[in-house]
């Protein structure tokens, strides 16, 4: 029997076809521009978009094809699985593509705090251009690198949040096939609500770590480039600078430390209110019956309390990084320029602007740094989680032949040695044990025996 997708098209559409080519079409510089999103903008417009209206996504972007890669990744290391290696070994193109784009954005956002103390001194007439058109060279150099400024950005968040996008689709559907083959034992331990806390939260927190992957490497590339111009400019006050900007970074390990602690009481706190909320949603016909509703209200308000409270520790503990590193830019500004002052340094017009525009960029990756540190704390408690439950032991599918279009003299069920057990695979602790049974078919079969003896296994 043919499977048809649930979000199937009629590829005869007139307007689909005048759209999908501009989508898998697209030239260097519309690619370079998204001006392949220019006909859909334009039809959204003039009119309202539906459905058929939309492009259809690539072959590579499918969720089919996202989870075939994961899982070749994860047959291969299943040895030891590691589900952060498999993720890197899927998606490495991806991230090294958005790490092109990161590290041209952050380059060419440095050329103008670089060039700003010869433009004013030149400008100011405090020293000789080198050779006429000086100037104009240098608002040229200063408004393209802008420019591939801004064309990087947008091309490195994009291809962010694309592996981001993939990612999500892949270990939604590799946890959702998981969930299928779980055995009794592993149900037990993972709980309906467990799962969805898995999809909703675990895994949209993984793929949002994409956004923060190149900050990673990227924060020290910012302070290489914003103290290299600050000594260029100020000479020793940079060593204040560094001296400075590293014990802001210090004192905040203390809180990252707390919050991955917080970020784990939270999700055992959500996993235990979301498998009651299951459990009373599954037996409500009994709880009305009983009339049990206030007193399982209390339960569940007690639960939701007590992760009440490690969500307020968690945020208050951010609130504090936060604060420390909001102040740290002015914190740098005032120690590089007193040092400057002590030294004798001079605080030329063009030192300073140079300087502020040094720092201003530097404010960013500093303040990024406690979301930064808190999304690595929260992504390796999802993955974590994740990867438990991706190894978690599956049924026996090969157990189990089928015999189809039998005679009647055949056998309709046998039994070769076989124990059964309730959420244990241990045989000393199975309820049948070693149990022959050949039943023919046509024919009717009791099952007799004492009270907890095992006839309902």
């Amino acid at each position: 029997m043919d499977e048809v997708p649930l979000l199937s098209r009629d590829q005869s559409d007139a307007e689909n076809q005048a759209i999908r080519p501009l989508y898998e079409r697209a030239g260097f510089f519309s690619l370079l521009t998204f001006s392949w999103l220019n006909p859909l903008l334009s039809l959204g417009y003039k009119r309202t978009l539906e459905f058929h209206h939309i492009p259809p996504l690539s072959i590579v972007d499918t969720a089919q094809t996202t989870l075939e890669n994961l899982l070749k990744s994860w047959k291969n290391n299943k040895a030891s699985p590691s589900l952060i290696k498999c993720l890197a070994f899927t998606y490495y193109k991806d991230a090294l593509i958005s790490a092109f784009y990161a590290g041209i954005y952050t380059i060419f956002s440095y050329v103008g705090p670089f060039l700003i103390n010869s433009f004013v001194n030149t400008l100011s007439g405090t020293t000789v251009p080198p050779f006429q058109g000086y100037l104009l060279m240098l608002v040229f150099i200063f408004f393209g690198a802008k420019l591939i400024e801004s064309i990087a950005q947008r091309h490195w968040y994009f291809g962010a949040q694309k592996m981001g996008l993939r990612i999500r689709a892949s270990l939604t559907s590799m946890v959702y096939r998981k969930g299928l083959v779980l055995s009794r034992k592993s149900q037990l331990q993972h709980s309906n609500g467990e799962v969805m806390n898995y999809v909703g939260v675990d895994i949209q927190r993984i793929a949002d770590f994409s956004i923060y992957l190149q900050d990673i490497w990227l924060l020290p590339l910012h302070i290489l480039l914003s103290l290299s111009i600050l000594y260029m400019n100020l000479g020793s006050a940079a060593r204040a600078a560094f001296v400075a900007t590293a014990l802001s970074m210090v004192a905040n390990l203390p809180f990252s430390k707390l919050q991955e602690r917080f970020q784990t009481k939270i999700m055992e706190a959500k996993d235990v209110r979301m498998k009651l909320m299951s459990e009373v949603l599954k037996g409500m016909r009994i709880l009305k019956l009983q009339a049990w509703e206030i007193r399982y209200l209390e339960k569940v308000e007690a639960l939701r309390q007590a992760e009440y409270a490690c969500i307020s520790k968690f945020l208050f503990t951010q609130a504090a990084s936060l604060g420390l590193f909001w102040g740290a830019p002015v914190i740098v500004a005032v120690v590089t320029f007193s040092s400057c002052m002590l030294m004798g340094i001079p605080l030329t017009t063009g030192r300073v602007l140079s300087a502020l525009a040094t720092l201003r960029i530097m404010q960013e990756p500093i303040r990024n740094l406690p979301d930064l540190l808190s999304m690595l704390a929260q992504t390796k408690v999802s993955l974590d989680r994740i990867k438990k439950f991706l190894n978690e032991q599956e049924l026996q599918l090969n157990a189990v032949d089928y015999a189809c279009n039998a005679g009647e003299d055949m056998m309709a069920v046998e039994l070769s040695n076989a124990s059964f057990s309730w959420g244990d695979d241990d045989t000393s602790s199975s309820i049948v044990r070693e149990l022959n049974v050949h039943i023919k078919r046509g024919t009717r079969v009791a099952v007799c025996g004492m009270v907890g003896s095992g006839k309902s296994s």
